[in-house]
């Protein structure tokens, strides 16, 4: 009967997996905010056109479809590094990079009309990943994924 190699031996693996269920812990935060920030979308009433902000219940959507995207990623993410893949890495990496664009990108759009109500409305758009910013587990993520790549794919991960 063979023994599974000790935890300290085998931590590239453990830490995978690890980061595999804290992308399930984080998600199913961000889902719980996602359906919070739908639901006021969804029950809201219509928007009158003549206001002065007609767009913000547009750009609230699209938004909001954008982080119902990432929210999927951090899932299927999850879901591969619990197998320990080392395409859940390589996801993991490009889920975060583009979330870092994502959550960088309405500073430059939004203040036209006024930054303080611009970051408002920001901020509500952003809801369902705040978690995962303000905690910095993008940045923890991927710095300790890429670490552990190296020791667990060392065949993927070939110098240049």
């Amino acid at each position: 009967m063979a023994f599974r190699q000790p935890l300290i031996q085998n931590w590239p693996e453990t830490v995978v997996r690890l980061f595999g269920v804290l992308h399930f812990l984080y998600g199913s935060v961000a889902l719980y905010l996602f359906v919070g920030a739908f639901s006021i979308r969804v029950f809201s009433k219509p928007v009158d056109p003549s206001t002065p902000y007609p767009y913000e219940m547009h750009a609230y959507a699209l938004r909001i479809a954008v982080n119902a995207i990432f929210i999927a990623g951090l899932f299927v993410a999850g879901v591969l590094l619990v197998r320990a893949r080392h395409l859940g890495v390589v996801l993991s990496n490009f889920l975060f990079g583009c979330m870092i664009v994502y959550l960088m990108f309405p500073y430059s759009f939004f203040l036209s009309e006024g930054f303080n109500r611009s970051m408002a409305v920001t901020a509500a758009m952003n809801a369902p990943m705040m978690p995962v910013v303000f905690t910095g587990y993008f940045l923890l993520c991927w710095i300790v994924l890429n670490l552990a790549r190296r020791r667990l794919f060392p065949e993927e991960v070939a110098p240049n």
